[in-house]
């Protein structure tokens, strides 16, 4: 603690300002936000920090009070004395060389040496703090200890003492002490052993709040109580090193001087007396001017304990305090490099080894800077060997250098494992070994580096290693020594040591399974499922050199009676027949099964989805998939079906070649990879198809969905081939051509000489119906056209020829079946198959391939699409009959019940609307329902030629306005076009004006 008068030093500050002439007003010192000091001194914060200047050293130093002294020599004493249990430090981890200080080594007049005190960049925040905590890592429950202690810190200015400090929300001790040791070039050893001597917070369980505010105990007199501008952990570090750079600065402004004899007082008690003493260094003055007291005889000779009322206590604490932490406080440099340049160099004794590498001196840090001196000082030392990562003690004890800190090597083989001779190492003496924290730390055979990642390290390579627990088994002990990255990186990268499981990359770019057999390469196909996240890290570098011998992973494996999939959380098993039948399964052998978790069958069905960003949830039964459009759909299969609701999910892939539902339902086109015969799935059997071609006239899809011999054999047996056109639904015969079904006779179908192949109505409803009968009209492969009729056939020529043509453009016979039928003359004149025809006498009808449906007027043809009729002659109408004459656009066709429109049925828009209307409605036969498609509901509101009217109760009532069909909302429930013919149905009402 600050033993000068803090309020002498700031009254004379002022003085001091003209002497040195350079403390003007306004100047950069302004801009160091100091503290404000409530006392009458405005010219400290343009001046130098409270320090004792020469002008006041001619002052009689205040003699200091019995009370005073007490306080004082207290505060010593109980830094000085063996602390109680509840402030015993535990003890370290690493054991410091030497053990204990020797009081005849003090020199008072050079306590420490500049180089070990001005030397900023001696540890790292991570070295103070695994400092910290190997002198006290365990607190009293309610006080907060010097290595859990942090706090918020301001932004320092830089200025001639200190470069700036960044603020900051939250540092640590152990940070702050780096940061102020490094910006102000006072070595953090310096600044931790000043807080151990002032408050003992190095080492205290139980420190008060009171100590962290006078840590340094800067700006502390002995005659008056610490100034609270300076209060604060952070404070009175910042300016404790601060003020030691203005003493260095200024040696000739204060009591006590570098180079030069000084008086030094024994105690506050001048009567206690002084001497003179040789100080012969800046810091040696630095820690005078500080504490300005120096040990007396009875001090130093109870060394660890108090002496006599004239002993202080302050000076010779922090020597034997640095001797005991890290070794002679006076020692000269380790580390040295000539001014000329050239390579630097570590001294030990009269020895100088020399450095390869920037890396290896960053090993050897701890040891302070590097001083620059003469080539002739370096050329002064004998040679010996080249510093490596590998030390020995004069006791022979051997060491493994890392980032300052020395462990034990634990054999000569180890020595070789990491690159060391067994012999011939660089000898440290024991206070650079001290310095380096050696002890009984041993090295061990694994390095973990700070990235996480293990590594074995044998003959010089490494090797990484996730699990510990393999190495016992082999004689090596699951431990590791936690190593900086440098410690490895330059040995040759060896195959990782792996045991069975599940690894990857950190970012998942590649995972392997590691079996007692092999190894597999686990695709992306797997990604984001659980056992891969669950996969232990391995860096990229070192999977790459595991072989994957095996090869890629298969998504669906057997192993004798056991069927599995990849899954979520490993194998799935299931019964190969949901899967297909074993034939979709690649045999493995039982290691790999055993390399992941195995999750128990599910009971079939089940439903199953592969991960990625598909959601679809599939039923997997018997080897068909059925998607699951929504969560409803699959509440209904769970509710009637008793299925489990769990919806397993597998690898992308995994249903791969798994058909669905669809694709192997009736109408389906199915084979197998070993088979080169197509099937026709048609309902509980399968015909074997002998063209393709008769698909395409069928409606049916030329592809075909590629299945297992199991799921094939499943569809049923094959009941025939189908090479004909004829086909047989529900008993009814038809000619199938381009995806159409064309009725046809029973007498036509006898002349075609096909029996029909029966087919499933699902198989039938992929061709469309085509109203009237295909043996009507038809083309031979020559493109003549014939008209099939009673057994034979009629050359059709001219317009009828052409009209058969358009008709029938892509629906040939074949010739062999024409020529079957006798020729019994020639229409000039016909039509096809569901057309509009003018008869000579003029009427307009529809003919659908063997009668005439007559319309009673050519304007109600036009509603059902007959507005280009073809004239026929008398000898095509001739050969068809003649239908009821359809004279009403109100039709029925089946259910259906509306209006021949423009072409289409328009069915009431409801049954109100059916109501409103009140009309009757004839039934038409279904060839010409057939090309009537539906049209837009009717509604109570239609529209002619711009005229709109609201029919009720079988009245029309024109509405006259907008404003009246607004009024009324027609808009809204939306107005039908019609036609006239439609209108005139109704009886003419009242019109709506608005």
């Amino acid at each position: 603690m600050r033993r000068s008068s803090t309020r002498s030093a700031l009254v004379a500050i002022a003085a001091l300002a003209s002497v040195v002439g350079m403390l003007q007003p306004g100047t950069a010192t302004s801009a160091q936000a100091l503290p404000s000091v409530a006392k009458p001194v405005a010219a400290q914060a343009q001046a130098l920090p409270a320090a004792e200047p020469v002008a006041a050293q001619a002052q009689a130093l205040p003699a200091a009070e019995p009370a005073a002294v007490a306080s004082v020599d207290a505060a010593a004493a109980q830094v000085d004395a063996p602390a109680s249990a509840e402030q015993q430090a535990p003890a370290a981890a690493i054991a410091p060389l030497p053990a204990a200080a020797d009081w005849r080594n003090f020199n008072a007049g050079n306590i420490i040496s500049d180089a070990n005190f001005y030397a900023g960049g001696t540890m790292s925040a991570q070295q103070v703090q695994s400092f910290i905590e190997s002198r006290n890592s365990s607190c009293t429950s309610g006080y907060t200890c010097l290595y859990q202690y942090w706090q918020a810190t301001p932004t320092m200015a830089g200025n001639a003492y200190c470069q700036p400090i960044g603020g900051s929300g939250g540092m640590s001790a152990a940070q702050i002490i780096a940061a102020v040791g490094a910006a102000c070039n006072i070595s953090q050893r310096a600044l931790l052993v000043l807080l151990e001597k002032e408050q003992g917070l190095v080492t205290s369980r139980a420190p008060a709040p009171w100590r962290y505010s006078s840590a340094t105990g800067f700006a502390c007199p002995d005659t008056a109580p610490c100034d609270s501008s300076f209060g604060g952990f952070f404070y009175q570090v910042y300016y404790a090193a601060r003020q030691f750079n203005v003493y260095k600065t200024f040696p000739t402004s204060f009591n006590h001087q570098p180079a030069a004899w000084n008086t030094v007082l024994y105690h506050p008690n001048s009567a206690c007396g002084s001497s003179r003493i040789y100080v012969a260094n800046f810091a040696t003055a630095g820690l005078y001017n500080y504490t300005p007291y120096q040990p007396n005889s009875a001090a130093l000779a109870n060394l660890y304990g108090t002496g006599d009322a004239c002993s202080a206590y302050g000076n010779r604490n922090f020597w034997r305090q640095w001797t005991d932490w890290f070794g002679d406080p006076t020692s000269g440099a380790s580390l040295m490099q000539s001014s000329q340049g050239g390579d630097v160099f570590l001294i030990s004794g009269q020895t100088r080894h020399r450095f390869r590498s920037y890396d290896l001196y960053l090993q050897y840090q701890s040891l302070g800077p590097v001083r620059i001196v003469s080539l002739q000082e370096i050329e002064s030392y004998a040679d010996g060997p080249d510093i490596s990562r590998a030390v020995q003690a004069a006791d022979g004890t051997a060491y493994y250098v890392d980032d300052g800190r020395l462990l034990r090597f634990r054999s000569c083989t180890q020595a070789q494992d990491y690159g060391a001779a067994c012999g011939g190492l660089p000898q440290l003496t024991s206070s650079q070994l001290a310095t380096m924290r050696a002890g009984q730390e041993w090295l061990n055979q694994v390095a973990r580096t700070p990235d996480g990642v293990q590594w074995l390290v044998q003959g010089q390579q490494r090797r990484e290693i996730v699990d510990l627990s393999l190495l016992p088994q082999y004689g090596i002990p699951a431990l590791a020594s936690n190593l900086t990255a440098s410690s490895v990186s330059g040995m040759r990268l060896g195959p990782p040591v792996l045991g069975p499981g599940v690894y990857a990359t950190a970012a998942g770019q590649w995972v392997r399974l590691i079996t007692g057999t092999g190894a597999w390469a686990v695709s992306s196909a797997s990604d984001g499922l659980p056992f891969t996240l669950a996969a232990r890290d391995v860096t990229a570098a070192s999977l790459a050199l595991v072989a994957t011998g095996n090869g890629t992973l298969p998504l669906r494996v057997r192993n004798g009676s056991t069927t599995a999939i990849l899954a979520a959380d490993g194998w799935l098993r299931v019964d190969a027949a949901q899967m297909g039948g074993t034939s979709m399964f690649t045999a493995v052998d039982a290691a790999t099964l055993e390399g992941l978790p195995q999750t128990s069958t599910p009971t079939p069905p089940f439903f199953l989805r592969e991960r990625g960003t598909s959601t679809t949830t599939y039923l997997v039964s018997s080897g068909i998939l059925q998607p699951m459009a929504t969560q409803a759909d699959i509440d209904w299969v769970v509710r009637t079906y008793g299925v489990s609701s769990r919806v397993h999910v597998g690898a992308v892939g995994v249903l791969r070649d798994m058909p669905m539902a669809a694709q192997v339902a009736t109408s389906q086109v199915v084979r197998t990879a070993s088979d080169p015969v197509w099937y026709l799935v048609d309902e509980g059997r399968r015909y074997a198809i002998a063209d393709s071609r008769i698909l395409t006239s069928l409606g049916l899809s030329t592809s075909s969905t590629l299945v297992s011999p199991d799921v094939l054999a499943a569809r049923g047996p094959v009941a025939g081939t189908l090479s004909s056109n004829l086909i047989s639904c529900a008993g009814t015969t038809y000619f199938a051509s381009n995806g159409f079904r064309h009725g046809i006779s029973a007498a036509v179908a006898a002349e075609w000489g096909r029996t029909p192949l029966p087919l499933a109505a699902a198989t039938c409803a992929r061709s469309t119906l085509v109203a009237g009968a295909f043996g009507t009209t038809t083309l031979d492969a020559a493109g003549n056209a014939f008209r099939i009729d009673g057994g034979g056939r009629y050359l059709l020529q001219g317009a009828a020829a052409q009209a058969a043509r358009d008709g029938l453009a892509v629906s040939r016979a074949d010739a062999a079946m024409l020529a079957q039928l006798p020729v019994r003359g020639t229409i000039t004149q016909a039509a096809a198959a569901g057309s509009f025809v003018r008869l000579p006498s003029g009427t307009v009808g529809y003919y659908d391939g063997t009668t005439i449906l007559p319309f009673s007027t050519p304007g109600l043809a036009v509603g059902f699409g007959g507005g280009a009729p073809t004239a026929i002659d008398a000898t095509f109408a001739s050969l068809s009959t003649t239908g009821t004459t359809i004279s009403t656009p109100a039709v029925r066709c089946g259910t259906t019940v509306g209006f021949a429109v423009g072409g289409r049925l328009m069915p009431y828009a409801s049954s109100a609307v059916a109501s409103a209307w009140n009309v009757s409605h004839t039934t038409i036969p279904s060839a010409l329902c057939s090309v009537l498609p539906a049209g837009s509901p009717v509604t109570q509101y239609v529209t002619v030629s711009g005229r709109t009217w609201l029919v009720e109760g079988g009245t029309s009532r024109e509405l006259l306005t907008q404003r009246a069909i607004d009024r009324l909302g027609a808009p809204l429930v939306g107005i039908t076009p019609v036609t006239g013919e439609v209108v005139g149905l109704l009886r003419a009402g009242q019109p709506i004006p608005r």
